[in-house]
């Protein structure tokens, strides 16, 4: 009984494989060929809800993970809804749930623990038939339930378009007659030119300035990198904030750089700030606010050139110390208790110390030194 099973699977296998054989190419390729679609284009048809649930949930995945050369990627329904432009409500994360379990379901996305990916072995997709789509008490808007099963459900009849005609839902092959055919003439200008024309230098300036959003996130990650000594490779919390909304400008890369040394100069963490941490389009406004404030306090001062001081005055009492996230905070909290907020500030005070502070506290270092509490008992005469 065994082998007849056996004999059974085996020959399954191989009908899959002559059936795979014979559709070409396992999975999809641009090597096959190609449309460069600005990504602006899609987020509009996304914010059209043109595509139904399931439709929209399947362009936000590819906008999330395709776009950005990755295979896959997590990210919440709630920032589906904010790229279709919709409230976060319940209800639209229940439909956006929905949608998602039957892209699963149906194999045209796959996850991967937290993450969700485009199926690119197309041939593989399970499209499930519309009438059974939604059947759930939970998925049930995703499609109409059939026009005139109940006196309620006259709602539910759809929207009627182009003609008159409502619009067909499902994968059917439709026939095209000759009645069917209308073919559009191409719109013309004033002057006789074609507007498709201006339609594609809409496209392209677009995707020139969604070019310059991409370049100048890379400079501000290649920059985050340097300060932080790090090595991420992900840009898109940069171009987050990068990229003006309909309710705000976006912030440039001398804001965003201003930020970041600010974070790193004032935040007190155990661990470096990412880039997720640092670009919360929510938070970032204050964040600029604060760095501003910063900066005036701070005024033209070197970090490394109190180092150096230090280093020249102290050379025969204290330790050499380098430049990092902990002397400059040290530096920062010492600043505005200096009469003299500059270089000069700073090697006054060096000065003094070292020829008034005794011989007992050479045990110390740049920390102590650094404190508010030392400055101000060096200027008692209390050390």
């Amino acid at each position: 009984m065994s082998n007849v099973v056996r004999i059974e699977e085996l020959r399954l296998q191989q009908v899959e494989k002559e059936k795979t054989e014979r559709q070409g190419a396992k999975k999809v390729s641009v090597d096959d060929g190609f449309t460069a679609i600005p990504n602006e284009l899609l987020k509009a048809i996304l914010r059209s809800k043109v595509l139904g649930w399931k439709g929209s949930y399947l362009l936000a995945t590819i906008l999330k993970t395709l776009s950005w050369h990755k295979e896959s990627d997590w990210f919440t329904h709630s920032q589906v809804c904010e790229m279709m432009n919709i409230e976060p409500t319940k209800y639209h994360i229940n439909q956006l749930s929905a949608a998602r379990k039957e892209l699963i379901k149906e194999r045209v996305l796959f996850e991967s623990g937290k993450k969700t990916g485009v199926n690119l072995d197309v041939f593989k997709w399970e499209m499930i038939n519309p009438e059974k789509v939604g059947s759930s008490r939970n998925n049930r808007d995703l499609v109409p339930e059939k026009v005139g099963s109940s006196r309620n459900n006259r709602d539910l009849v759809p929207e009627k378009v182009g003609n008159g005609y409502p619009e067909k839902v499902g994968n059917t092959k439709e026939t095209i007659t000759k009645e069917k055919i209308n073919t559009p003439h191409t719109p013309q200008g004033e002057n006789g030119e074609s507007a498709g024309k201006n339609i594609f230098d809409v496209a392209q300036s677009s995707l020139s300035e969604k070019n310059s959003y991409v370049e100048q996130a890379e400079n501000a990650l290649a920059y985050y990198n340097e300060i932080s000594k790090s090595h991420c490779q992900d840009n898109s919390p940069f171009l987050k904030i990068l990229e003006p909304q309909k309710s705000r400008k976006g912030w440039t890369l001398d804001e965003i750089k201003l930020v970041i040394r600010w974070v790193f100069a004032t935040w007190r963490t155990h661990s470096t700030p990412k880039p997720q941490n640092i670009c919360r389009v929510t938070r970032f406004d204050g964040y600029l606010s604060d760095a501003v404030n910063w900066v005036e306090t701070q005024g033209d001062l070197n970090f490394e050139d109190v180092i150096e001081a230090f280093n020249r005055i102290f050379k025969h009492r204290y330790e050499p110390v380098e430049l990092n996230i902990i002397t400059k905070r040290n530096i920062l909290n010492l600043l505005p208790h200096l009469k003299n907020k500059s270089i000069d500030g700073f090697e006054n005070y060096f000065n003094f110390y070292n020829e008034t502070v005794s011989e007992y506290y050479d045990k110390f270092g740049f920390s102590f030194v650094m404190k508010p509490e030392t400055l101000q008992k060096v200027r008692e005469g209390a050390l």
